[in-house]
């Protein structure tokens, strides 16, 4: 199906190093922003902010958008807030009604930026989606229902800047354990791999739906980890917490932790972890379901988990927007592992941020 043949060439705006401009936003993107725009020479006005909570960040001025002058609403405002709290569609909404007249969106500058800002999620030059869109086509085909269709092809445009409404929207089916999972189980207890952890979250709200039998929290991180055990133990949970990293092979890897949810495996970390794989850690056991949210290091875990997926057939539940490349790197890896997995595509929370890959076994 040519569904994606007449997707429009799209060419992000360039930001001149002789213009100024405001960042909307004073998080730690916006900030990031500020900073990767002076390195590049722009001078940055300050910081746009509703409510703002203090007069300065950074150095720079921060206003509200009442206290901006009709020039500073002329010249470019640079959208910097991304996160899968605030809806990218509302943010660009205010800023209109606020008589803003250039609004710059991330996916815009951040290809004129990116050595500066680094990994920012999906962030990519929409270039990159025109460059694959062979294997967009191969899975939007490859997709099982017409939800997951319509998902893959409104986060393509909203990525591509051409549905900026998709950043409001968020699928009703609750994320993970949900009515393409849980049915086939039957009410059976079942055997329960998470990679990512966290606190612990995920194995509460599979507990909350059907009966565990046995888990598996695998959480590198050593402040979630701790609280991960608190909560196992409170709720006398039938789950082993496990101080260790997954991958594709027993490795020692750079490792960003004390960020909560965020803490990731990072070349550029302090800190050092273990990985395993689930094969070799599993060591053939039986398991039913694997939900896997490793910021970025969903490949390599699947790789890791071969052998389990092929004989055991868990049902899979990855997340699949850490990268812009999972979009279509993950689903073909499921598929070359094993063929007869019918996928699906959810959105979970806002600006395409908690898109979830689901995996269901014939």
């Amino acid at each position: 199906m040519d569904i994606f043949e007449n997707l429009p060439e799209t060419t992000p705006k360039q930001i001149s190093i002789r213009q100024s401009v405001w960042i909307f936003g004073v998080g730690s993107f916006g900030r990031s922003v500020a900073k990767a725009c002076l390195s590049k020479g722009l001078e940055v006005k300050g910081f746009i902010q509703s409510e703002p909570a203090t007069s300065h960040c950074e150095g720079l001025p921060v206003r509200s958008w009442d206290k901006l002058s009709p020039t500073d609403l002329s010249i470019p405002i640079l959208i910097g807030i991304f996160n899968r709290d605030t809806p990218l569609d509302g943010l660009v909404r205010l800023a209109r009604s606020a008589g803003a007249q250039n609004i710059i969106m991330p996916w815009d500058f951040y290809a004129q930026l990116k050595t500066e800002l680094g990994w920012r999620f999906r962030l990519a030059d929409p270039k990159l989606i025109r460059s694959h869109l062979t294997d967009l086509k191969w899975i939007y085909n490859r997709l099982e229902d017409k939800i997951s269709r319509a998902c893959l092809e409104r986060v393509i445009n909203f990525r591509s800047g051409l549905d900026l409404e998709y950043g409001s929207y968020v699928d009703e089916t609750k994320q993970y354990f949900n009515d393409l999972t849980i049915p086939r189980f039957n009410g059976k207890p079942l055997t329960f791999l998470d990679g990512g952890a966290f606190d612990g979250d995920s194995l509460k709200m599979l507990s909350d739906v059907t009966n565990v039998k046995q888990a598996w929290l695998f959480e590198p991180d050593v402040d979630n980890y701790f609280k991960m055990t608190i909560a196992v133990r409170k709720n006398n949970f039938p789950g082993y917490c496990i101080p260790l990293g997954l991958s594709d092979q027993h490795s020692f890897l750079n490792f960003n932790g004390g960020r909560g949810e965020a803490a990731r495996i990072d070349d550029q970390g302090s800190i050092g972890i273990t990985t395993v794989t689930i094969d070799d850690f599993l060591s053939a056991q039986k398991i039913d379901f694997i939900k896997l949210d490793v910021e970025g290091f969903e490949a390599s875990v699947l790789r890791g988990a071969r052998a389990t997926i092929t004989k055991h057939k868990p049902v899979i539940a990855v997340s699949c927007y850490h990268h812009p490349e999972d979009l279509w790197a993950l689903p073909s890896l499921i598929d070359q592992i094993d063929d007869s997995y019918k996928l699906y595509l959810r959105q979970h929370e806002y600006n395409s941020f908690d898109l979830v890959l689901y995996g269901i076994p014939r």
